[in-house]
């Protein structure tokens, strides 16, 4: 599939130079510049993360319960807190984990390891924010959550050692993302270090300019020795019809050219609709599928 260079272009963006964007909108650089090239694709890749739901984008996160961690925070200690026998159901306590910034949707939290007694409870049932804060609510579960702003408030018994997973659909890193830094990925040979012209790949640890400390020392001197290789990204390498139809309807927004726009949205959101249908597909296979729901105090 495209690399990140071949979508965008690349030396004067012209003729063969021009990229994969430019080549299908029929367009050359004095019209598509590259900066605009690059907004359309990644406000295509945007777009694809508000609707496409496959799990390439799943991920989970875990929080370990020890109370001191910055983003794990309690109810205005730096300990558990326990809110008491009086409310919430006869007690519990509360913990605040801050939501992942790559978050799309969540699909679960689950204390995974409660206690080190790898015992999981799912949390279900989520409430609104008013709910949560009323001590004299009724939910049905002991185990419910809110989300407030850029924080997950649950509500349990919670104990140091427990390990919280939040299980969600996230976006990915950038287009154009790079390998960091790292002596292991230099070790890996996924980036060089470039000083004053001369690429260096790691080789062996005999030599005295292929140790860590080296590469570090190199490194804070001047960050733009490294030169990391193109990471890999699943829309890109895998779905560059997605990446490749989004960027054009944005162009053509850009163009005002309304037939090619409405061309190309039927094209970008068939491609996500298949996908998405096919996942749901093959999640409806290997088994009989049991859905489990709860209703209102109302029913």
């Amino acid at each position: 599939m495209a690399t990140y260079v071949e979508f965008i272009g690349s030396g004067n963006y012209t003729g063969t130079n021009a990229g994969i964007i430019r080549d299908w909108a029929n367009r050359d650089v004095s019209v598509l510049s590259n900066s605009v090239v690059s907004r359309c694709l990644n406000y295509a890749a945007d777009e694809a993360y508000k609707t496409l739901r496959v799990p390439p984008l799943e991920f989970t996160r875990t929080y370990v319960v020890n109370g001191t961690q910055e983003e794990i925070t309690t109810a205005g200690s730096s300990d558990l807190v326990d809110i008491g026998p009086s409310a919430f159901q006869g007690g519990g306590n509360i913990l605040t984990i801050t939501a992942p910034s790559d978050m799309i949707e969540v699909i679960y939290i689950r204390n995974a390891d409660i206690g080190n007694k790898n015992v999981g409870i799912v949390y279900n049932e989520k409430v609104d924010n008013r709910t949560f804060n009323d001590g004299f609510t009724q939910t049905k579960d002991f185990h419910f959550y809110t989300r407030i702003g850029n924080d997950f408030k649950l509500h349990g018994n919670f104990k140091r050692g427990d390990e919280v997973d939040v299980h969600y659909y996230r976006r990915l890193p950038g287009l154009n993302a790079t390998y960091s830094a790292t002596f292991n990925n230099w070790v890996a040979g996924v980036g060089t270090l470039d000083i004053s012209g001369t690429a260096t790949t790691y080789v062996n640890a005999s030599s005295p300019n292929n140790t860590e400390t080296y590469f570090n020392n190199r490194v804070a001197a001047n960050a733009s020795y490294w030169v990391g290789d193109l990471a890999p990204h699943w829309l890109r390498d895998e779905n560059e019809r997605i990446l490749l139809f989004g960027a054009l309807k944005q162009v053509f927004i850009y163009l005002n050219d309304n037939p090619e726009i409405e061309k190309y949205q039927a094209l970008f959101s068939g491609q996500i609709e298949a996908l998405n249908k096919e996942e749901t597909a093959r999640k409806a296979r290997g088994g009989n599928v049991a859905i489990s729901f709860a209703g209102t105090n109302l029913i």
